[in-house]
């Protein structure tokens, strides 16, 4: 409304005025933080049992099959470890004394090693999926690697 030289406005003019003024000072909170390495552990654990239930699932020969499990290190730590049914079996033969030469093992397993790289690499080419999963696992694991030697913890 216009009287003269002067303007007036409205009010639902002043309000739109008011409403855009409002929408330009809006109040951002940020937090800055850092995830602990617990986080990056769970994400490296979850990523190799992934990687682990996938390559099991599509390896034909049961020795080149991983299973993953909590061992004592002392006598209350516990620590993650991943074997193949190969090493398990070798291992036991000589630990039952079933085989008596242990200058065997390390050949032995160092072989079945080989023939299981070479198997691995044909499924993961094979399927695209189990690729996903090995760069997944291979991300977390460097994750969780670098994050403890920030920490100059002791490395895994």
């Amino acid at each position: 409304m216009q009287i003269g030289a002067l303007s007036f406005q409205t009010e639902g003019q002043v309000n739109l005025s008011k409403d855009k003024e409002e929408s330009k000072n809006i109040e951002r909170i940020e937090v800055y933080g850092k995830k602990p390495t617990r986080f990056y552990y769970r994400e490296y654990i979850k990523a190799e049992e992934n990687f682990v239930a996938l390559y099991n699932e599509l390896a034909k020969d049961r020795d080149f099959k991983i299973k993953c499990s909590l061992k004592k290190i002392r006598s209350r730590a516990k620590g993650r470890f991943c074997e193949t049914g190969y090493k398990v079996r070798i291992v036991n033969q000589y630990k039952y004394g079933w085989k008596t030469d242990t200058r065997e093992i390390a050949p032995r397993i160092s072989e079945r090693k080989e023939a299981q790289i070479e198997d691995a690499k044909k499924l993961v080419e094979q399927s695209p999926e189990l690729l996903k999963a090995l760069i997944a696992y291979t991300n977390a694991r460097k994750a969780y690697n670098s994050h403890l030697k920030k920490k100059n913890y002791a490395r895994r």
